[in-house]
């Protein structure tokens, strides 16, 4: 049977919450039901078919389609099933996410990921500020993003694996204590700030290493062919580094975190 599909028909006049739109919270529920699903709007509630479209489908799968910016709090808490996004959405989409799926066709908002305990979230388009921060507390999840990332992406992360094809803005992995962000483009100042441990892994150096890190030599270990795995994608920037320079930091901090710089093997020989 085909997805439980979601159409935006009408702008919202203030932020729409939309955490209620969940597959175990919709799951046994009639197509009229779900119509009337209420949606927190300011400081009122409205019937979810003020604003939506619902044609009927299997609610393990969920299709959210012509999203705008004014619709937070998409995903929050999945435990299970598929949810798919068209279009950009509001803050906190996948906060507390635990499992299942997410994937969105455009940008995304503020605090992405926030607080992520699991499932998988892929972004096609570009993140705000706060992706991934505070998350995988209990258990890994992942994140990719295609586009760029705002400041302070992956800070305070726990666990799990976060993946910025693109740029990431200031203070990316402030404070991390464990789990890995991996960005192929340009990371802004003060990445690395105060991390105590975990792995952070740059194809471009930044423009300054903090003198709180020190060389650990160059690097060529399992961590490279277990980045390629998880970046199996077609056409994937994983696949042309084969070593990196490696730093351990912050002494300031723990010291026990490692920042890896990516290269080929002609930049740094074996």
């Amino acid at each position: 049977m085909s997805a439980l599909r979601l159409r935006l028909h009408s702008l919202p006049p203030q932020r729409l919450d939309l955490r209620q739109l969940l597959p175990q919270h919709l799951i046994g529920l009639s197509l009229s039901a779900i119509e009337h699903l209420p949606l927190p709007m300011g400081h009122e509630t409205i019937a979810l078919a003020e604003f939506f479209q619902v044609y009927a489908g299997e609610s393990n799968v969920i299709e959210l389609q012509d999203a705008c910016d004014k619709l937070d709090n998409i995903g929050q808490g999945l435990s299970h099933g598929e949810l798919r996004v068209y279009g950009t959405t509001g803050a906190y989409l996948g906060k507390h996410m635990t499992g299942g799926q997410l994937l969105v066709e455009g940008d995304v908002g503020d605090y992405a990921a926030q607080q992520l305990q699991g499932g998988e979230i892929l972004i096609r388009g570009n993140a705000g500020a706060f992706l991934a921060a505070q998350a995988g507390t209990r258990c890994a999840g992942k994140v990719i993003v295609t586009g760029n990332a705002g400041a302070r992406a992956a800070m305070d992360m726990r666990r799990g694996f976060v993946l910025v094809e693109g740029d990431i803005g200031e203070y990316s992995a402030a404070f991390l204590q464990a789990g890995t962000l991996c960005c192929f483009g340009k990371a802004a100042s003060g990445v690395a700030y105060g991390m105590q441990r975990g792995t952070i892994v740059l194809s471009q150096a930044p423009e300054n290493i903090s003198p709180t890190f020190k060389a650990g030599g160059n690097y060529a270990g399992s961590f490279l062919n277990l980045l390629q795995q998880t970046c199996s994608y077609a056409h994937s920037p994983a696949r042309q580094f084969t070593q990196a320079q490696r730093f351990i930091g912050d002494y300031a901090m723990l010291g026990r975190g490692e920042l890896l710089i990516l290269c080929t093997e002609r930049i740094i020989p074996a």
